[in-house]
C-alpha cells in the first residue's frame, strides 16, 4: 500500500522524469481552467530521486518499485543493526541475537506507508556506527574520511527533514569525545 506522502513524492518523480521539475500540478477554486505547477517542496528530494531506477526497472509500476525499494531498505536495516552491534563491542552471541530480533520484529516505521522513515533510520544507524568507530580509533582523521562522514551524517536529512539534528549531533559527539578523552585529533575531526 502506498501512502499519501509516498504518492506525492512519486508524483514529484514522475514530473521530474517528464522534464517539468520536481513539483505537482494544482488547481485553485479562483481559476479552475488554469493549472498551476507548484514547485514548493514539502518533502526532501531523497526518495523522489532514489526511486527513479526502480520505476524504470518496473516500467512505471509504482507499487512494485516501492515494494522492492522497501525490501532492500529492510535488508539494509538488518545489516546496519549488525554493523552497529559490532562497532559497539557486543559479543558475537549478543550481536547475533540483536540481528535476529532486528530481522524478525515488525517496526512501525516499516508499516507507516512512507519509505523515507526506514531509509533515514538506516543511515542514522550507519552514521552512529561510524561515529563509534572514529571515537574508538582516536587516530588522525583524513580529509577524505571527514568528507565521507559528513556526507553520511547528512544522508538521513536527504530523506526526512526531521533528521537534521543528526548532521549536527554526531560530529559534535566526536568533538565532545575528543574533549573528554583529551585527544586533539578527535577535537579536530569533530
Amino acid at each position: 500500500l502506498i501512502g499519501t506522502d509516498t504518492k506525492i513524492q512519486l508524483t514529484y518523480t514522475e514530473n521530474l522524469l517528464a522534464g517539468k521539475g520536481m513539483g505537482v500540478t494544482k488547481y485553485f477554486i479562483s481559476d479552475l481552467n488554469n493549472p498551476v505547477f507548484d514547485t514548493q517542496q514539502f518533502y526532501p528530494p531523497g526518495l523522489s530521486i532514489v526511486i527513479i531506477p526502480f520505476l524504470k526497472l518496473f516500467g512505471g509500476n509504482e507499487y512494485n518499485a516501492v515494494l522492492v525499494f522497501d525490501i532492500i531498505v529492510s535488508i539494509l536495516f538488518v545489516i546496519a543493526i549488525r554493523i552497529l552491534g559490532k562497532k559497539a563491542g557486543l559479543s558475537p552471541t549478543l550481536n547475533n541475537i540483536s540481528t535476529l530480533i532486528a530481522g524478525c520484529v515488525q517496526y512501525i516505521f516499516f508499516m507507516s506507508w512512507s519509505s523515507t522513515d526506514a531509509i533515514a533510520l538506516c543511515f542514522v544507524l550507519l552514521a552512529m556506527a561510524e561515529t563509534i568507530s572514529i571515537i574508538h580509533r582516536r587516530g588522525e582523521i583524513s580529509l577524505l574520511r571527514i568528507l565521507a562522514c559528513s556526507f553520511l551524517f547528512c544522508l538521513p536529512y536527504f530523506f526526512r527533514y526531521m533528521y537534521l539534528p543528526v548532521a549536527i549531533l554526531l560530529p559534535v559527539s566526536v568533538f565532545l569525545a575528543g574533549i573528554s578523552l583529551k585527544s586533539t585529533k578527535l577535537k579536530a575531526g569533530g
